[in-house]
């Protein structure tokens, strides 16, 4: 499917209704931020089908593999993750195609980026910080195993070239993974496993040697308790109870 080409929302009186589909919370918070200062341009609608039939429509969306990626990373199933994500997504795309002539896809991070392009004010710094410096992209290994999940799943696979054939910005092409910050990271996760091994080993170790000492120690106890008994149980220990019970009221006078 080609791209349509790019053309800006017309600005009606009207305004703009911006329908986002961003499931990292920061991410979606620089997104309110910028909608936030334009109140009078724009209109954050969380449901799709209540569009307003007289605005433009923005809708905003993360790049399907950081979409998908960021729920991975979440610790959600591959499964589970590409299946919310395509029907949260299919739902705006069908609402993109039922109004081609008023909706425009954009990827979050445009958005941000060009504000002043699509709503018609400047707001690309929306807080203390850069918006664009204040997004959380997903580890390398979620987004490599994200871009796997789509390609092995048709129909997502499907939809998301739909998204990015209809976007008015690049933003949607998959990332190139780096592979440097790949190894890395496998490096560092192998160092802390390794670090972990050995902690447990080492406490492993300090529970044995504890173990071996509570052994000896009630092993010599059990020896004092047999000694003890065969003491009571003797003969000169009983003929010599009368003097011990003499001498223990000697001491009491004393």
């Amino acid at each position: 499917m080609s791209p349509e080409p790019e053309t800006q929302p017309r600005g009606t009186i009207a305004g703009i209704s911006v329908c986002p589909d961003v499931p990292c919370p920061r991410r979606m918070d620089a997104l309110r931020r910028v909608l936030s200062r334009a109140e009078d341009r724009a209109t954050l609608i969380d449901d799709p089908d209540r569009t307003p039939d007289e605005t433009d429509i923005l809708i905003v969306l993360m790049p399907p593999v950081d979409a998908i990626a960021h729920d991975l990373q979440e610790g959600q199933e591959v499964e589970t993750a590409v299946a919310r994500w395509y029907g949260r997504v299919a739902r705006l795309v069908a609402l993109h195609r039922r109004n081609r002539h008023r909706s425009r896809v954009l990827a979050d991070t445009d958005f941000l980026k060009q504000s002043a392009r699509w709503i018609g004010h400047d707001l690309s710094q929306v807080s203390d910080d850069n918006a664009s410096q204040d997004l959380l992209v997903p580890m390398p290994f979620y987004q490599l195993l994200a871009s796997h999940a789509l390609h092995d799943d048709m129909q997502a696979r499907e939809l998301a070239e739909e998204v990015e054939a209809c976007a008015s910005s690049d933003d949607f092409a998959q990332p190139a993974i780096d592979l440097e910050a790949l190894r890395s990271e496998f490096g560092t996760m192998a160092a802390e496993k390794a670090r972990l091994r050995r902690e447990r080993d080492a406490e492993y170790e300090e529970k044995t040697v504890v173990q071996r000492e509570l052994t000896a120690a009630q092993a010599r106890l059990m020896k004092t308790e047999e000694k003890l008994v065969r003491l009571y149980a003797s003969t000169s220990f009983r003929i010599t109870k009368p003097i011990r019970i003499i001498a223990a009221k000697f001491r009491r006078k004393t």
